[in-house]
């Protein structure tokens, strides 16, 4: 193996493509819990049909976790 440059080659190429995609996964997993962008508001698009608002605003404290604010 120590004697074929092309398959050495292939093989740093692949460590490098790896790696690339670990930071890129890490700067994304930071990115998604970083504390300075809160979520604010939270709007429904439409209706809620099986839901009240007042269950909602009286179950999302005990269930936010990460970089909501409340």
């Amino acid at each position: 193996m120590w004697n074929k440059p092309h398959l050495l080659s292939a093989i740093a190429d692949l460590l490098i493509l790896v790696a690339a995609a670990a930071l890129l996964a890490a700067g994304a997993v930071w990115l998604v819990r970083v504390p300075s962008l809160p979520v604010r508001q939270v709007v429904f698009a439409e209706a809620l049909q099986h839901t009240r608002r007042i269950e909602v605003e009286q179950i999302l404290p005990s269930a936010l976790k990460g970089n909501f604010s409340v």
